[in-house]
C-alpha cells in the first residue's frame, strides 16, 4: 500500500437487522468461476464450506477442513442459492481481464451485493489443506498461461 493515497471509504449498511450476512467468495480462474467459498457469520465464523462450480445452476460442497478452524467452523451441505447463476456470471464478468480473483458478494437475507474484489485466496481465516493449495495454484498458473488473457 506503499502508493495508495490515504482516504476514506464509505459504504451504505446492507445488513438486515440482527442477521449476519453471508459472505460467497467466488474463486475465478482466467474468466471462469471455479470455487466458491461460503461464509455465514464472517464475524462469529459461524459456518465456512468450500462449492465447486458444476455450472451456473448448481455446486458441489469439497470436503476440505479449514485449519486451523475445524473444529470450530461447522461444514454444510447448502441448496445452491436462487441467485448462483447472477452471481457467478457477474463474477466472471468483472474479473474478465484478471488469470484470478476472487470476487466477493454478500447476501442479507433478501438481497445479493457485490462486496469486493481480493486477489488472495484465503479471507485471512483459514488455511487450505496443501492438495487444495497446489490445486488452486496449478489453477492459476493454468490461466496465467492462456492466451485469452495474455
Amino acid at each position: 500500500y506503499n502508493n495508495t493515497r490515504e482516504g476514506y471509504i464509505l459504504e451504505k449498511n446492507v445488513t438486515s437487522g440482527s442477521i449476519e450476512p453471508t459472505n460467497f467468495g467466488v474463486y475465478v480462474f482466467g474468466g471462469k468461476a471455479k470455487y466458491i467459498v461460503q461464509i455465514d457469520g464472517l464475524r462469529s465464523l459461524a459456518v465456512a464450506s468450500i462449492y465447486q462450480v458444476k455450472n451456473y445452476l448448481d455446486w458441489e460442497r469439497v470436503n476440505i477442513s479449514l485449519k486451523p478452524y475445524e473444529q470450530l467452523i461447522p461444514q454444510t451441505d447448502l441448496v445452491a442459492p436462487p441467485f448462483l447463476q447472477e452471481m457467478l456470471k457477474a463474477a466472471e464478468q468483472i474479473s474478465k481481464n484478471f488469470d484470478y480473483m476472487r470476487v466477493d458478494f454478500l447476501f442479507n437475507g433478501k438481497e445479493v451485493h457485490f462486496l469486493e474484489l481480493d486477489p488472495y485466496t484465503g479471507f485471512s481465516i483459514a488455511a487450505f489443506p496443501h492438495w487444495f493449495d497446489k490445486h488452486l495454484g496449478d489453477l492459476w498458473n493454468e490461466a496465467r498461461s492462456s492466451p485469452a488473457i495474455n
